[in-house]
């Protein structure tokens, strides 16, 4: 749509369209108020309205849509304020992690997206390969890993992904994680495993009141049951601490070269970036010294694995 249809569409001048157009910075003047945004883009038509006009405007002053101006144009919120205003912090704390490495000479940055079976096949695979490199895996994570699923999970083919779901396509993700599985545990014996997850989010888990469809409640007990298992049998190779909350990002990385930020905790509705891979010294050194500091904090009253051991025990029985 050219500028004069939509601004006759709008109400508006096309003036006003073509400042929308060139929209400068925000600490430059701007000529456009946001109702004028609001007016332009509701012209679109677009699928999800108040979602759109929502992330913009937040974009474009800080501040998401007001009761008012959800009424005023007849803008229905799709997600709760509360969970709408974490989502648009998290958008925008992305977008400025991702631009501020991809500007510097010695980071690089890549995201990662999935919107098709393909898509998400691939990025299975990239983990593979990268886990397949040499170094300690540093994992922050909710909840712990598939990687440390029981074999009457991994090998009945249980725990796809949702955007998996054809014959073909769940042969190739099974033969996928077979190899990731096998590969973690040959690494896990000679560089180990280092995890921290959050309390609540296992006893959610455990007790159901979240959904993970792709797993009954009997396979996700019997997955934190092996996590123990793995932990009592490897006590110096496989060490997990558990917290109260996370940080913004969940993380993983192997060896230091590299870090993969998952962003897989958008609402399926959202179709954003997956994950941010990272790479260089200057991007990695942060989320290890992050790391390492709630590691450290968390080992005052968990110097070992027997205490996570022990909480881990009562959340299974609490949660049965």
């Amino acid at each position: 749509m050219n500028q004069g249809p939509l601004a006759n569409k709008a109400g508006l001048y096309q003036a006003v369209v073509s400042a929308i157009e060139t929209l400068p910075p925000a600490e430059k003047a701007r000529k456009i108020s946001r109702t004028d945004l609001i007016k332009a883009v509701k012209a679109l038509n677009l699928k999800k309205p108040g979602m759109s006009i929502n992330a913009l405007v937040y974009l474009f002053d800080g501040q998401g849509l007001t009761s008012k101006e959800r009424k005023e144009f007849e803008l229905k919120r799709s997600v709760p304020m509360e969970e709408q205003s974490k989502l648009s912090a998290t958008i925008l704390e992305l977008l400025n992690q991702a631009t501020s490495y991809y500007k510097d000479k010695e980071a690089q940055c890549l995201s990662i997206m999935s919107e098709t079976e393909e898509e998400e096949l691939d990025i299975y695979q990239k983990f593979l390969k990268i886990e397949q490199e040499p170094g300690l895996r540093i994992l922050m994570k909710r909840i712990p890993s598939s990687l440390t699923y029981p074999p009457t999970i991994h090998r009945a083919e249980r725990g796809i992904p949702k955007k998996i779901s054809s014959l073909k396509g769940i042969k190739r993700f099974c033969e996928i994680r077979e190899k990731r599985i096998q590969n973690y545990y040959e690494q896990l014996k000679t560089y180990g495993d280092r995890c921290i997850h959050v309390i609540e989010e296992i006893r959610d888990y455990l007790s159901g009141r979240k959904a993970y469809p792709s797993l009954t409640k009997e396979e996700r007990r019997a997955h934190i049951q092996h996590l123990i298992d793995l932990m009592e049998e490897h006590p110096e190779h496989f060490q997990v601490r558990l917290v109260e909350h996370l940080p913004l990002f969940e993380y993983g990385m192997k060896g230091f070269n590299r870090v993969i930020v998952t962003a897989e905790f958008y609402p399926l509705h959202i179709k954003l970036i997956r994950y941010i891979e990272l790479k260089g010294e200057q991007a990695v050194v942060p989320y290890l010294f992050e790391f390492e500091n709630i590691w450290q904090e968390a080992s005052k009253t968990q110097p070992t694995n027997n205490e996570v051991i022990e909480i881990l025990h009562n959340l299974l029985k609490e949660t049965n």
